[in-house]
C-alpha cells in the first residue's frame, strides 16, 4: 500500500503541488479514508519527501541506464534526447519542476539530491561534446542542449495550455534534429 499511494501522490504533487495536493486528495485516489494514511506514513511531509526522492530516483536512473555502453555519437545524442521526451513519464518531469516551488524544509535535502542529477547530466554532455565536432564550444553546447530539456519540462508542466502531449512531442522530435545539425553544421 506504500507503494501504492506513492504512486498517486506523485501524479497529485505534479499537478497541483505540494500545497494544493491534501491528505485527503492522496486518500481518496488510493481509496483509504484520510485517518488510515497515517497507518503507513506520519504526515503529508514524509508523503512529499518520498514522493521527491522516488521521481528524482527515477530521473537518474532513466539518465543512467540510458548513458551506458553509449558511443557519444550525434545518433546517440538524437537518441538521448529522443528517449527523454518519449520515455520519461511526464508526471515525473511536472513533479520535478514543482521541486523549484517546494517548502523551504525540504529544500536543501531534495535540491542536492537534484545537484547529483545535474552532475551526471553535464559529465555526459562534455562526452558528447569531446566525441563529436560541433561549430560551437563547450559551454555553448551545453547550454543549447540544457535549454532543449528545461524547455521540454515546462512544456510538460504546462501542457494544458500548450495542447496536446503527443503532438507537443512530435513538434520537440523535429526540434532535436534542427538543434543537432545546426550545431553540427550539418
Amino acid at each position: 500500500m506504500k507503494d501504492k499511494i506513492i504512486d498517486h501522490a506523485i501524479t497529485l504533487f505534479a499537478k497541483k503541488g505540494y500545497y494544493g495536493t491534501t491528505l485527503g486528495d492522496i486518500a481518496n485516489q488510493v481509496n483509504l479514508k484520510k485517518a488510515s494514511i497515517y497507518h503507513h506514513f506520519r504526515s503529508k511531509d514524509e508523503i512529499f519527501t518520498e514522493s521527491a526522492y522516488e521521481c528524482i530516483n527515477y530521473l537518474r536512473d532513466f539518465i543512467v541506464n540510458n548513458m551506458r555502453e553509449n558511443t557519444y555519437s550525434n545518433s546517440a545524442l538524437y537518441q538521448f534526447l529522443f528517449k527523454f521526451i518519449f520515455d520519461v513519464e511526464d508526471r515525473y518531469i511536472r513533479l520535478y519542476v514543482q521541486l523549484a516551488f517546494i517548502p523551504q524544509q525540504f529544500s536543501e535535502e531534495i535540491y542536492n539530491k537534484i545537484q547529483s542529477i545535474h552532475k551526471i547530466v553535464d559529465e555526459e554532455i562534455v562526452k558528447f561534446y569531446q566525441q563529436n565536432q560541433y561549430s560551437i564550444n563547450v559551454e555553448e553546447f551545453h547550454n543549447m542542449i540544457m535549454m532543449f530539456l528545461e524547455s521540454w519540462y515546462l512544456r510538460c508542466t504546462f501542457i494544458e495550455r500548450f495542447g496536446d502531449l503527443e503532438e507537443n512531442k512530435n513538434k520537440f522530435k523535429d526540434e532535436v534534429y534542427s538543434i543537432i545539425n545546426q550545431m553540427t553544421n550539418e
